[in-house]
């Protein structure tokens, strides 16, 4: 980066008599330190002199021009700087070094007019690069604080909701934290890296959203619902599906809204889908959505212990949980029972916002 109002040529020429020529001819208000090899060049830009452009002239024999033009350009202090080639009349290599990435390429004979034009086009298209490239910085820098706020937002709305979904079920209280929570310990022992934990953990937190559109007298009934009332039930699934489809986005975490219901065996609702036909985050979701409500109060039942829990989450491998993900939920109960591990708070874990994976797995 350079200011047009301190500018600064290196020019390259083992010619004397040339480098007094181009003295004469480049305007006095251009401050031009002229070296006679590439060795005195890479010394002077040691002692961290700056150029705004390098005049390289090719005009005398023994020298490997494009190895040197090549070692200017890779170096990473030059690498933007740009280089005005000078060759000779006769010379055929113009259209050459302009391929390889000179700036500019000038025939001598030099013009006065010429070379001065030619040298503050050049700068002045450097000038104007580096500027945008510096806006492009500043409004990159512009984007990432706005998403920082946009994360922030995101998070708060999503956990307002799902307080608001736990709110309308007096018996289900913090029920979609606890979802995403043990959601996330099942995804993590099955390898799943921080980002796809955050999707699964927003997934959890909204696999109940659909309750939203269900009466609150169905959910709070305290007791075990009739026929009418069970089917008002069965449509969450598909209002919390309906709702999170608008995230184009990000569709997994619908998945999870609609098919956390679904069983393994295909008895299921609100689709009846079976096996892998249904999206891993659900059969993930379908697991800790059980486990929770096992180990928490119900007035039509009592509530479990976590062993109690883990033994009926391995019974009913296979018919209504994922055989490998109960197994790997039972593991990671036991281990918490004895203590070997705690359940991690993820509320504030997460820092990027949840985008879509390229871990297809999650869409099987």
């Amino acid at each position: 980066m350079f200011s047009k109002d301190t500018q600064i040529l290196l020019c390259i020429s083992s010619n004397v008599s040339e480098q007094e020529n181009i003295r004469n001819l480049i305007n006095g208000d251009r401050n031009c330190v002229f070296v006679k090899s590439e060795r005195e060049a890479l010394s002077l830009l040691k002692s961290r002199l700056r150029p705004s452009l390098i005049l390289l002239d090719l005009d005398y024999p023994g020298n490997d021009y494009f190895a040197l033009f090549s070692r200017l350009k890779s170096d990473p202090v030059l690498e933007n700087t740009p280089v005005i080639i000078l060759i000779p009349e006769d010379s055929g290599k113009e259209a050459f070094f302009l391929t390889i990435g000179a700036a500019d390429v000038i025939r001598k004979p030099l013009a006065q007019e010429v070379l001065n034009r030619r040298i503050d086009n050049v700068i002045n298209s450097q000038y104007v690069n580096d500027y945008l490239i510096t806006k492009m910085y500043s409004y990159r820098d512009s984007l990432a604080e706005e998403h920082k706020k946009l994360v922030i937002y995101t998070k708060q709305i999503i956990k307002s909701l799902s307080s608001a979904i736990d709110a309308k079920d007096t018996y289900t209280n913090g029920h979609s934290v606890r979802v995403a929570e043990y959601a996330c310990e099942i995804s993590e022992a099955m390898g799943y890296d921080d980002k796809m934990l955050e999707i699964i953990y927003q997934a959890g937190l909204l696999h109940d959203i659909g309750k939203i559109g269900v009466s609150d007298t169905v959910l709070r009934k305290p007791g075990e619902l009739n026929e009418k009332e069970m089917a008002a039930i069965k449509q969450h699934p598909i209002i919390g599906h309906e709702i999170l489809s608008s995230i184009t986005e990000i569709p997994l975490i619908s998945y999870g809204a609609r098919w956390h219901h679904e069983r393994y065996d295909g008895k299921g609702y609100p689709d009846g889908l079976k096996g892998d036909e249904i999206p891993l985050i659900p059969r993930i979701i379908c697991v800790a959505d059980a486990y929770d409500a096992m180990t928490s109060n119900r007035s039509y039942r009592r509530q479990l212990s976590p062993l109690e829990a883990k033994e009926e989450i391995l019974r009913n491998c296979g018919t209504q949980f994922d055989p490998e993900i109960g197994k790997i939920a039972a593991s990671i109960i036991e281990k918490n029972i004895s203590g070997e591990i705690s359940f991690k708070n993820r509320e504030t874990t997460f820092t990027s916002i949840f985008s879509p994976s390229n871990n297809k797995a999650l869409y099987a």
